[in-house]
């Protein structure tokens, strides 16, 4: 099994996604066929979690514009919350090359303040087909 599996390449991964766009499940079919018309989805990064008042509102939307049942409107709308630091000193290095060839830790071999990187920055999302923003 797994040598097939190592088989696929991207010609049958679109040609199994071409096909699912007529799949009876409704949302398999949708995000086939949004991949294979290339509608997206809109991706929104804030720094607050999305309120429960704006999720039930795509809710409805999604509902009313796309899939016309509630539960399965519920697979069209992911949120949720991202983290990403861009040095962590304690296991992480940054090193120089110098004109002469050697090589030095950046926290040493400048004035630069590290700490301002290793900061972890945390964002809330929130992704939903891109057609409800034109609506």
């Amino acid at each position: 099994m797994l040598d097939w599996f190592a088989l696929l390449d991207d010609n049958d991964i679109l040609s199994s996604v071409k096909q699912w766009q007529f799949h009876p499940d409704p949302i398999l079919a949708y995000l086939s066929k949004s991949l294979i018309h290339r509608k997206l989805f809109s991706v929104v990064l804030e720094s607050k979690p999305v309120s429960k008042k704006w999720k039930a509102h795509m809710i409805r939307r999604i509902t009313e514009e796309i899939i016309c049942d509630p539960e399965m409107a519920e697979y069209l709308l992911m949120t949720g919350e991202i983290t990403n630091s861009a040095y962590n000193r304690h296991n992480e290095n940054i090193k120089i090359l110098f004109k002469d060839g050697k090589v030095r830790d950046l926290g040493k071999a400048s004035d630069i303040n590290l700490l301002a990187f290793t900061k972890t920055v945390r964002k809330f999302f929130a992704c939903y087909p891109k057609e409800l923003d034109i609506n």
